[in-house]
């Protein structure tokens, strides 16, 4: 069963939300999870988004973990 699908963010509310430039945040959303990147989806060819949870958490982590964005 699907859960209750939220719009997403892009990658320029994820910069303005963190303070983290915009190319850095692209960055992020295309490294694996894995190497710390946020996790995110493509809605078509061009449209890169994360869900607002997962960014949170991402989030948490960097600050955690004091990685340097």
């Amino acid at each position: 069963m699907f859960k209750p699908i939220n719009k997403g963010l892009t990658a320029k509310e994820i910069s303005q939300k963190t303070g983290i430039k915009i190319r850095k945040v692209y960055d992020f959303m295309n490294m694996s999870v894995a190497e710390g990147g946020i996790p995110s989806f493509r809605v078509g060819p061009k449209t890169l988004l994360a869900e607002e949870e997962d960014v949170a958490a991402w989030w948490d982590r960097v600050k955690c973990q004091k990685i340097n964005v």
